[in-house]
């Protein structure tokens, strides 16, 4: 296969959507339809923007809310070609669009070559014989908010869907793009990801599944390679077709090759003393390399080369969970991993931008020591580039299919979509070591069982996703929703007057977020917590790229609009997460800063502590605990959030905090209880640890407990016992040396609130440089 973009310069034709219909550029033209140049890839608002028809800079004040009056408009991308020699004899050729946002048909030449419906996923238009040498594309993009107007959604799914979530119940494109918490509402359209034409011989390999079927005991393991043809009758006919496979890792070379009987087949190759592929601190990430052949003889027909990485890998849970019994763990090659990671959100509102801004979030990604990362399900499926990153870096990916908080269609054409899109991505992504689970949405379970309704009534995440995942994807595992909610669990928990999620083996820990030591944190009984958050306001000169010059301090006053816009991003303009943010600095220092510098650099120890002390409890509390996957990373728009990194690429003191205590060896402070705290070691690497320690007062240096530590493989260890004071507030400083350096870590111990200044001239002495 030979591919060739398209991508680049285009035309862009825009009005309000009428009823006439165009299949070329002239006939557009010749209309008068208003036209400008256009990126491929590209968002329709964005060449608005270039072209000074929409402000320069879409996220500054509130100009996003300008893009709205484009929600009822259509789009024909326009845009000319010549043909290759290759191409006009080819013997197939596709038109390849790999994401188109969202209704659009397809005009090749003014003869109409297609319909998509779904933004989420690639399209390909068999072109065979409609190519000539000078060609024109002609791609129709119509309002997604009419024709959402074409579905109805069922009464069980208007009944119970809160009314801001019931536009996107039957729209395939980001859920976030009707308005967000955590995004504003930006009805984007476009062709937001490349473009290509594909030529094809008469021989190819067309997909391969890459699986590992056994790992034996003497180190070896087994691979299947599970391939289906597209070729021409004649080989066939001519009969001796072989399927080669060459394998090879470093001077590793292995190859092997079956007889072709039809267009699909498995060839199984055993690997001796194979380099398994591990998580980040549990053994390397090894990656093999495969060429795969078709071959007659000693005629090579065509080739195909991949990469995949040989693990098991299975999730152990329970249900629910009770505070001492109860699981929810990941286990690969034999190995319960404790899994530290982020949720992975949109990287931008506008997601043609997502490749070019990939690079330095996942830069963020490997710093601060994550080993896994969840793809949430209000978003995209990620590119290309992100899953061959994890692979390489030993990063589990929890994926979600793109569903969230909503209750979707429970009918056959939408469950033909849903069944169209997962198979899709399946087969894309199932030959990354990385992915480690399958899971169906994000907290559709919670809407349900919140609505008083049984979970297990959800058809999609308990038989279409499932079968789709059990015929196409036997690796890894499946989980139906995230928290999930079985409906055995659902009943049983209110028939003993309790809700469901308090008892869920995994959870997402919202709750009361105005103060982060809350019991609600403390006592909760999750194993595993795959959502949790605190607000962190971003630097000074961040918020000066995005807030007008006379708003950038908003000085406690809630009719400031530009803050409430991009602290609720949902367009709702309301100041409740301006004042959310307030109760978290007060609840830490007792009173709120008069000036944005003090107010910016209170809010980041407050957020700082804040997941340091979520990561420590979970990691204190292994092996009960198997993992926890905090939100987030990186934002995707420039806001007031739980983002450790802002939209600038400008890190928050969190992300310090967190690359310190996501390291595979820590020392830790417990909780005061009854006066004392714990100090433990805890290594989460597949490799013994042993070193040194120190704990020290930071006022007085007085050292409070030291010695030698030695902490096993993938446990966790107790070192003593510090009795704290509960007043005046002490900062003790924890140093601890592995064999690889020194490393730092902190404890505060005492009552809140505490002193913003102390806590200033503490942070002047722990080797952190931080300014706002």
């Amino acid at each position: 296969m030979i591919s060739e973009t398209l991508n680049g310069n285009w035309k862009l034709y825009y009005r309000p959507t009428g009823d006439d219909e165009y299949t070329t550029g002239s006939a557009l033209e010749l209309a008068g339809i208003p036209c400008v140049e256009a990126k491929v890839p590209g968002n329709c608002e964005l060449d608005l923007s270039r072209a000074g028809i929409l402000p320069e800079d879409l996220f500054y004040s509130t100009n996003i809310k300008q893009t709205e009056k484009y929600e009822y408009h259509e789009w024909w991308y326009v845009t000319s070609f010549r043909a290759t020699e290759a191409q006009l004899n080819s013997y197939r050729s596709e038109l390849c669009f790999n994401g188109v946002d969202c209704f659009a048909d397809y005009f090749l030449n003014g003869k109409h070559i297609g319909t998509t419906e779904n933004a989420l996923i690639p399209h390909s238009f068999d072109v065979t014989g409609a190519l000539c040498a000078e060609n024109e594309l002609v791609v129709h993009i119509k309002s997604a908010m009419l024709e959402s107007h074409k579905y109805v959604s069922p009464a069980y799914s208007l009944l119970y869907a809160n009314e801001d979530r019931i536009q996107f119940q039957t729209i395939r494109k980001p859920a976030h793009s009707f308005g967000w918490d955590i995004m504003p509402r930006c009805m984007t359209s476009g062709i937001w990801r490349g473009v290509e034409i594909r030529t094809y011989g008469k021989y190819e390999i067309d997909d391969v599944y890459i699986r590992t079927m056994y790992i034996n005991d003497d180190g070896s393991a087994d691979v299947a390679f599970c391939w289906s043809l597209k070729c021409d009758k004649d080989m066939y006919m001519r009969g001796g077709a072989r399927f080669w496979a060459k394998v090879t890792h470093g001077d590793f070379v292995k190859e092997k090759s079956t007889t072709v009987f039809s267009n699909t087949g498995t060839l199984h190759v055993h690997i001796p003393d194979a380099k398994l592929w591990n998580p980040r601190g549990y053994g390397e990430a090894n990656m093999y390399d495969v060429t795969m052949s078709l071959r007659i003889g000693d005629e090579v027909l065509t080739e195909r080369k991949a990469t995949f990485g040989i693990r098991q890998i299975e999730l152990d849970r329970t249900d629910s969970a009770d505070g001492k019994n109860g699981r929810f763990r990941f286990i690969v090659n034999g190995t319960p991993v404790f899994a530290m990671g982020t949720n992975w959100v949109p990287l931008d509102a506008f997601h043609s931008r997502d490749e070019e801004r990939a690079d330095k979030a996942l830069e963020f990604l490997g710093e601060s020591g994550c080993n896994m990362v969840r793809i949430w399900g209000g978003s995209v499926y990620e590119c290309d580039k992100f899953y061959d990153y994890c692979d390489r870096h030993g990063i589990m990916v929890w994926q979600d299919f793109c569903m969230a908080c909503n209750f979707y269609p429970q009918e056959e054409w939408f469950f033909d979509i849903i069944r169209g899109e997962a198979l899709t991505e399946i087969k894309r992504l199932r030959n990354h070591p990385s992915i480690a689970l399958w899971s169906g949405d994000n907290e559709c379970d919670s809407n349900y069982s919140d609505s008083g309704k049984n979970p297990d009534e959800n058809i999609i995440t308990r038989k279409i996703l499932p079968e789709v995942v059990l015929y196409n994807d036997q690796s890894r595992p499946y989980l139906a929703s995230s928290p999930y909610i079985s409906g055995k669990m659902y009943l049983e928990a209110r028939e003993n007057g309790k809700n469901p999620l308090d008892v869920a083996s995994e959870a997402h820990l919202w709750g009361p977020r105005r103060f982060f030591k809350n019991d609600y944190y403390k006592i909760s009984n999750a194993c595993f917590v795959s959502e949790t958050g605190y607000h962190g306001c971003p630097k000074r000169k961040s918020i000066e790229k995005f807030i007008s010059p006379e708003k950038v301090w908003h000085n406690y006053d809630y009719t400031n609009g530009e803050w409430n816009l991009h602290s609720t991003s949902d367009n709702l303009r309301n100041y409740a997460r301006v004042e959310l943010m307030e109760y978290q600095i007060r609840n830490c220092f007792g009173e709120l800063p008069d000036n944005l510098d003090d107010y910016a650099y209170a809010s980041q120890i407050s957020q700082a502590e804040a997941y340091k002390f979520f990561i420590e409890r979970i990691r204190l509390n292994r092996p009960y605990c198997g993992g926890i996957i905090w939100w987030n990373l990186i934002d995707g728009w420039p806001e007031m959030s739980d983002a450790v990194v802002d939209y600038y690429y400008e890190k928050k003191l969190a992300f310090t905090y967190i690359q310190r205590i996501q390291k595979g060896t820590v020392v830790m402070m417990s909780d005061t209880e009854n006066g004392r705290n714990n100090i433990v070691v805890s290594n989460i690497t597949s490799k013994d640890s042993e070193g040194t320690y120190k704990v020290y007062d930071s006022e007085t240096n007085a050292v409070i407990s030291e010695g030698n530590y030695f902490c096993p493989a993938n446990e966790n260890k107790w070192l003593g016992i510090v009795e704290t004071e509960l007043k005046p507030n002490r900062f003790y400083i924890i140093e601890w040396d592995d064999g690889g350096g020194r490393n730092y870590n902190h404890y505060v111990s005492g009552n809140y609130p505490l002193s913003l200044e102390k806590y200033k001239e503490f942070l002047s002495k722990t080797e952190i440089e931080f300014d706002v």
